[in-house]
């Protein structure tokens, strides 16, 4: 195993974790079934990470799982992680080679599938094995302070993204954030919702560092945001991107195009909306497609007007090739309804695209170059293999 790559895939040694939420695969599992079987310390928990598969953005670091880890690790068992975007050994022989009795699987709505393959191959090779799937939860602030601590230790960094759609949904939790992370002097970036911030708030929030706010508008259309249960209003986006302005905070706007009911003209008038308003907005995040999530009130809605198959299924359905019109080569489902069909939503696409609202040259640039490296990694798996080393990983003590 080579230094450089060998937290990819080892025995948990140290914590390089999210700031703000992260998967709970096993706590309360761990609790359930370690209460009611009795073991011989050290029990052998496997951690894992499904492979992305082909992507328009880099992999992420598994980070929850590598939390976690960590505090199983701390409680006394013996820990292994398998990220399978860089895992390129047996996975049977080191499940039998390893016999873990507990297996915990990250991963997303796009990856589900491959989650799903490695439950399938945990219960073939072990049986009596528990494999625990999903979830998220909050982090002590001590702890975030102390990862942050450790990292700036080891490795030098100006800022930190904190990957929490619901950051702001507690004042609290923001307030004792910026508390923990003023000291560090660091620059950082968080989601935000408009209706959860006020310029006091922002402005505590800048002085600890804040430079960039993520906040999804969706739409422009109030009676849309009323219809999809935003739970805000477009006056309400404008005042949070006003204040921004005000504070000097850069402002990332999520737009998406291909809501239930949504005409063409009423995208077009939300394309309107965004040229008007780009002097409070510094980067356009748009999607024209819109994406169904399981069990959500969308799927619901989905199916009941007959835009989702009746026969369809979370656990055996494959990536549609419509998709692709979108450049959207995951296994998602994706909303198309008459009047807005693949092409039409290729057409707002194009749209933004010319009119310099999808992104920048260079963010647009670079999802190209990830996407193609991704596509020849897919096609010629022995390209990936060269920084890899095949065996066990070493002893980390």
């Amino acid at each position: 195993m080579k230094m450089k790559s060998w937290w990819h895939y080892h025995h948990l040694t140290c914590s390089r974790t999210s700031v703000s939420r992260s998967p709970r695969l096993l706590s309360s599992v761990f609790r359930l079934f370690t209460q009611n079987v009795i073991f011989t310390l050290p029990m052998q928990i496997l951690l894992t990470y499904p492979d992305d598969g082909l992507r328009l953005f880099q992999s992420m670091v598994p980070l929850g799982l590598l939390s976690i880890g960590t505090v199983v690790k701390e409680a006394g068992y013996t820990v292994r992680i398998i990220d399978f975007n860089h895992y390129h050994g047996n996975f049977r022989n080191d499940l039998l080679d390893w016999q873990p009795r507990i297996v915990g699987i990250g991963g997303t709505t796009p990856s589900r599938m491959k989650s799903f393959r490695i439950a399938r191959q945990v219960k073939q090779a072990l049986p009596g094995a528990v494999v625990v799937y999903g979830g998220v939860r909050y982090r002590p602030m001590e702890q975030v302070g102390l990862e942050i601590a450790y990292l700036l230790k080891r490795r030098k960094f100006n800022g930190i993204k904190v990957f929490d759609s619901t950051f702001t949904a507690s004042r609290d939790h923001v307030l004792l954030f910026c508390e923990t992370v003023r000291p560090f002097n660091l620059k950082w970036e968080c989601e935000i919702r408009a209706d959860t911030v006020d310029i006091e708030l922002l402005r505590t929030m800048k002085e600890a560092g804040c430079y960039y706010v993520n906040m999804g508008l969706e739409t422009s259309d109030d009676e849309r945001l009323k219809k999809i249960a935003k739970g805000i209003s477009t006056e309400q986006a404008l005042k949070v991107l006003a204040d921004c302005r005000e504070l000097g905070i850069l402002a990332k706007v999520f737009f998406t195009f291909g809501h239930p009911g949504q005409t063409f003209r009423e995208c077009k008038q939300d394309i309107r909306f965004i040229r008007k308003h780009r002097k409070y907005i510094d980067f356009y995040a748009v999607t024209p497609g819109l994406k169904v999530y399981p069990g959500t009130r969308l799927e619901k809605e989905a199916r009941k007007a007959g835009l989702i198959s009746p026969d369809f299924s979370w656990v055996t359905s494959r990536p549609s090739l419509r998709n692709l019109i979108l450049l959207e080569p995951s296994n998602t489902v994706i909303l198309f309804q008459k009047g807005l069909g693949p092409l039409r939503l290729l057409q707002v696409a194009l749209i933004l695209l010319f009119s310099g609202l999808y992104s920048s040259r260079e963010f647009m640039e670079r999802m190209v170059k990830e996407f193609f490296k991704g596509l020849v990694r897919k096609v010629f798996p022995f390209y990936k293999t060269r920084s890899s080393v095949k065996g066990s990983p070493p002893s980390r003590g």
